[in-house]
């Protein structure tokens, strides 16, 4: 039972398929108790053309990238999978390939959702995901269902999106769903939409049930949604608790909630004028982002690195950073807690020429129109926010935002 000493043993004997045969048998496991670390260390031991040859790994290897939020490279690794279980040479079982898709078009709906705004698709791949994976597959049918319900919102269905996570949340027998990641998806989808009351009883909810399951991943999803709604209603200490309960988790909670709430510690320590315990949360979160090599989240760290700069009165190091950095084409994904699209505009608004100031209430106009076509309110309204100052210095509405628009608070 002493998997990593026996792997070292393998290796040590040059039994390199005895060695990928025990990640293989036990990959599963170790994602299924997040233990996400010890299957880094272990796909690192394995030679990288064995990890490359083997469905199992490589799908393996895919949900490590998602839960360390390297989607950009899922779809690679996902393609190399596909390839294997289409080669006739791979011998494996249908009763192990059927589950081996199901988790394939799982991932491939995160993908569709996140990366390409392909809603539609990833529709069509959560519920392919659903109909081949086992009841077995707890954590890979949540994931499914969750970006289904994702997608609905994002269509402008949110009621429908709402209404199936509470009937797989009310079945006595939830079909090999599971709760902790079915309350998280229903919070989200309140949070996409801007109801933040609605939300606040899903929070409490999700809460409650970590309390009772007392499982990481159900304790540091909870507080992740609940630091976000206390953060936004401007209760910061409440925020600060439940953030700090998840940092405390940061090697074993998906990195995207770590991230999040690392950058929401720095940003209330901001707020309090603490701006030495800012910045050592933004080098630790910086540190970690590039261990992991994930270059995708490195934005949103130097975002909040430029408006560090401006609260510490260096103006002239924000404008480089805002002058240097080409938003253009940029995907900020639903989970970003730090827009680097913002914070660019707020340095260019502040301080640059009148022309750069013009380009920005164009690109602030741009993503309202995409924001509104999504249904996340929770955009929309920071966008609005920022478009207020460009249209008050320069004496005009911009035409895509009509009286009374925008909503509540934020």
């Amino acid at each position: 039972g002493q998997v990593e000493d026996a792997l070292h043993h393998a290796l040590a004997a040059g039994d390199v398929e005895a060695a990928a045969q025990l990640v293989e048998d036990n990959a599963h496991g170790l994602l299924n108790r997040l233990e996400r670390h010890a299957l880094e260390r272990w796909l690192a031991l394995l030679p990288r053309e064995v990890a490359r040859k083997s469905p199992r790994l490589l799908v393996a290897q895919a949900w490590l990238l998602y839960r360390q939020a390297r989607l950009e490279a899922l779809d690679a690794v996902l393609d190399a999978a596909e390839s294997h279980l289409h080669n006739a040479e791979d011998s494996i079982p249908p009763a192990d390939e059927r589950p081996l898709w199901g988790q394939i078009y799982t991932l491939r709906s995160t993908t569709a959702y996140v990366l390409h705004d392909d809603f539609l698709h990833c529709l069509s791949l959560a519920e392919r995901a659903l109909e081949w994976l086992p009841v077995s597959e707890r954590g890979a049918r949540s994931t499914a269902l969750i970006y289904w319900s994702f997608s609905k919102q994002a269509l402008g269905e949110k009621k429908a999106a709402v209404r199936r996570l509470e009937q797989a949340l009310g079945d006595p027998a939830p079909h090999g769903l599971a709760p902790p990641q079915l309350h998280h998806g229903l919070c989200m989808v309140q949070y996409l939409s801007g109801d933040l009351h609605q939300m606040l009883g899903a929070t409490q909810r999700s809460l409650a049930y970590a309390a009772e399951l007392n499982h990481i991943n159900a304790v540091t999803g909870a507080n992740w949604l609940s630091g976000l709604l206390h953060y936004e209603w401007n209760d910061h200490s409440t925020a600060t608790a439940h953030f700090s309960k998840v940092v405390k988790w940061q090697h074993t909670a998906q990195f995207a909630t770590t991230s999040t709430c690392m950058l929401g510690l720095a940003r209330i320590f901001q707020a309090r004028s603490e701006l030495e315990k800012a910045q050592e949360m933004i080098d630790s979160l910086r540190a970690e982002t590039l261990r992991l090599d994930n270059t995708g989240l490195l934005p949103p760290v130097d975002s909040i690195q430029a408006d560090q700069w401006l609260k510490q009165g260096d103006v002239a190091r924000a404008l480089r950073w805002a002058r240097s950095f080409n938003p253009q084409g940029l995907r900020e994904p639903f989970f970003w807690f730090e827009l680097p699209s913002l914070t660019r505009a707020r340095v260019l608004i502040a301080a640059g020429t009148n022309q750069e100031v013009r380009a920005v209430r164009r690109m602030l106009q741009d993503k309202l129109t995409v924001a509104r076509k999504q249904h996340r309110v929770q955009r929309v309204i920071p966008i609005l926010a920022h478009l207020a100052p460009v249209s008050y210095t320069h004496l005009t509405l911009p035409t895509t935002i009509k009286p009374g628009g925008g909503g509540g608070g934020g």
